[in-house]
């Protein structure tokens, strides 16, 4: 057990397993027009250093338009390259992901790494991956991570220079995608939830108005440059605060990421859908055990399910955030898109590992109480390699599928 909590196995097996899963994204792919039209420009010679910072489709993108043209300068429109960066940025977000579970989980290394293949392995935002687009979700998500790891270290160590620092990082939580906006609103819940609950109201007041300050220079940032294409009648985005609406976007948004993450696809292949059947009969069989277990014991006996309360309530908050907003910018497209765009589980993807982490020590508990522990343990490592053996099976069938079935758009043919 202790070669699984060794730092040097944890990192090399994070990066040689998302290689192996996610080398065939490299192949059988084109080039997708959504939200980087700013390509055309580059083509056509009319691209200049002020066209990073003109918004398309409402996203501020001066980071990721940079990296796109400097990578259509050096390899052309070759979609190899972008797929290799794509990989490349996954297994930096994935270590990212380690390192700040490893931080929250600090007396359970293995479970964090384990989490980690969870997170980093999984189909459920397939389109982040294979799309180049949607790819600029990376960066605002890594700024995220980043100043949540930082920001925890300031709270358990103690140190100043954590905290400066995850302030200077803050200021891109927002860059490129909409959804980083929501950055400020996490880090709140972060702090306020899980890090510092015996601090005077007072005194956390002052520990997080620092980050709105950063927030708010970047949103003066970005509508300096963002005011006259969001009131632009042909841009302005379609909102909705129906609150049917935004309840079933986000019913068929968790939703989405629970099927997902099971295994079911709409490429049905007798293997993966058959695994997926098990694994939600297998999930079904857990649910209805722990509600028996809560219902036919005495409080007194039971092991409190909910035991990390702060951490489950931001978690699952955020995933519900997470959706809403979504639904809120998203007006003009239909529910079930949520049930199948990856793109929109990328960020409650993050939310969704960090909630099983505070709920799996408290449910392997439960279990061990009628079963033997060890043998329930090497179960449900069972039941885990099944789940990594099927998503390895379906990024084989995404990738080499000639129908797109996510974010699926018209092909556009670009030249070097």
């Amino acid at each position: 057990m202790k070669v699984f909590s060794n730092r040097y196995f944890q990192i090399i097996s994070i990066v040689f397993l998302i290689v192996l899963f996610w080398w065939p994204i490299l192949f059988n792919n084109d080039f997708f027009m959504d939200d980087w039209t700013f390509i055309n420009k580059v083509q056509s010679g009319s691209f200049s250093f002020g066209s990073l910072f003109v918004p398309d489709n409402g996203h501020f993108a001066p980071i990721g338009k940079a990296v796109y043209f400097a990578m259509l300068k050096i390899f052309g429109a070759n979609i190899f390259t972008f797929m290799c960066f794509s990989i490349i940025m996954h297994a930096i977000a994935s270590l990212l992901v380690l390192y700040f579970l490893k931080a929250v989980f600090s007396s359970r290394p293995v479970m964090a790494f384990l989490l980690t293949l969870f997170y980093a392995l999984n189909t459920a935002y397939f389109e982040i991956l294979h799309w180049p687009s949607a790819l600029g979700q990376a960066y605002p998500f890594l700024a995220i991570l980043a100043t949540f790891l930082l920001l925890h270290h300031s709270a358990i160590k103690k140190k100043k220079g954590f905290y400066f620092a995850s302030i200077a990082v803050s200021f891109f939580m927002p860059m490129n995608y909409m959804s980083g906006f929501l950055g400020i609103v996490f880090i709140f819940l972060y702090y306020f939830l899980v890090l510092d609950k015996e601090k005077a109201l007072k005194e956390k007041i002052l520990f997080f108005l620092p980050y709105v300050l950063v927030w708010l220079s970047y949103l003066a940032v970005y509508l300096t440059f963002s005011l006259s294409n969001l009131l632009s009648p042909g841009t302005a985005p379609h909102l909705t605060f129906d609150a049917g609406r935004l309840a079933s976007y986000a019913v068929f948004g968790f939703l989405g990421l629970v099927f997902k993450n099971l295994g079911f696809s709409t490429l049905v292949f007798p293997y993966t859908t058959g695994m997926a059947a098990f694994l939600a009969f297998m999930l079904a069989f857990f649910l209805l055990f722990i509600f028996l277990y809560f219902i036919l014991n005495k409080k007194e006996d039971r092991i409190p399910l909910l035991k990390e309360r702060g951490l489950i309530a931001f978690s699952s908050t955020s995933i519900i955030i997470c959706y809403i907003a979504l639904a809120v910018g998203r007006a003009a497209i239909e529910a079930d898109a949520f049930l199948n765009w990856g793109r929109y589980h990328y960020l409650p993807m993050f939310f969704f590992t960090l909630f099983l982490g505070a709920m799996i020590p408290q449910f392997i508990g439960i279990f061990s109480k009628l079963f033997d522990r060890k043998r329930f343990k090497i179960f449900m490592a069972i039941i885990f390699m099944i789940f990594l053996l099927n998503q390895f099976i379906l990024i084989r069938q995404k990738s080499e599928s000639p129908i797109r079935i996510e974010g699926a758009l018209p092909i556009v043919h670009l030249h070097a």
